[in-house]
């Protein structure tokens, strides 16, 4: 949103209510992500406070990406859950790896997956094949992939 479209008056007034800024710690988080809720709740918010509730949401945004990362799964990780979430057993597994034995080591991590394999899976699930390589064990040389 343009800065030219908000009355400056009303913007302040909000500004001023709201007092945003960098959010340094949990109860900072936690009260601008109520004032952004209430925003949110709003039937016909007007253009000031659409700009306030996009200046709390990358305030919040920068906040949870510093302090919240999540874990990247690890591809053993990764498969379990696919297979999980679409019911795949170790069968339809061991035909898409060529042998039963293969997708057991590679399910129980006695195998590590490289390209071709990764890209098997990634065609199998429908996903990236990029999910499925532990990519410090590839770097490093790891002769123990599928492939």
């Amino acid at each position: 949103m343009k800065a030219g479209m908000l009355d400056d008056t009303k913007y302040a007034k909000l500004l001023s209510k709201a007092r945003p800024h960098v959010i340094r710690n949990d109860e900072e988080l936690e009260h601008f992500t109520d004032i952004l809720l209430e925003l949110d709740r709003l039937p016909k918010p007007s253009a000031e406070q659409m700009e306030l509730a996009e200046l709390l949401a990358t305030l919040i945004e920068d906040y949870e990406s510093a302090h919240y990362r999540l874990r990247r799964a690890s591809p053993i990780e990764t498969i379990e859950f696919l297979m999980e979430q679409r019911g795949v057993s170790g069968k339809d597994l061991a035909e898409v790896l060529g042998s039963r034995g293969t997708a057991s080591d590679v399910i129980h991590g006695k195998r590590s997956i490289g390209i071709a394999t990764a890209v098997k899976l990634g065609e199998f699930f429908h996903v990236a094949p990029e999910l499925f390589i532990e990519w410090k064990a590839y770097a490093a040389g790891n002769s123990s992939t599928v492939d």
